[in-house]
């Protein structure tokens, strides 16, 4: 998956759609912003700051053989760890508990 993103503010969707795939990507380092990661540490993860840099990584990634299991990538993994519905739920337990809890007097 190509993520040539340049612009934009806050957290892309397009980026989580694509880590939920577990498809190699070919990104510019913008396309992970706002999510606390360094994308370089992710092993299906290519990033791109240019448009030689991208043509030079497709054509690379042509040459590779497609990964046979998308589950176990390092993107899908941080997709389920940060942005799938347990992700969310559990997150949302964290800050919920508290309020729900009575008071100790």
């Amino acid at each position: 998956m190509l993520l040539p993103t340049t612009e934009g503010h806050g957290v892309s969707i397009k980026t989580i759609e694509a880590m939920s795939s577990g498809a190699p990507l070919i990104a510019t380092p913008h396309a992970f912003r706002g999510m606390r990661l360094d994308p370089a540490r992710l092993e299906n993860v290519t990033l791109a700051a240019d448009a030689p840099a991208f043509a030079a990584a497709l054509r690379a990634a042509a040459s590779q053989p497609d990964p046979a299991s998308r589950r176990d990538a390092a993107t899908r993994k941080f997709y389920q760890s940060h942005f799938a519905f347990e992700a969310y739920r559990a997150a949302l337990a964290k800050l919920a508990l508290p309020l729900l809890k009575p008071a100790n007097i």
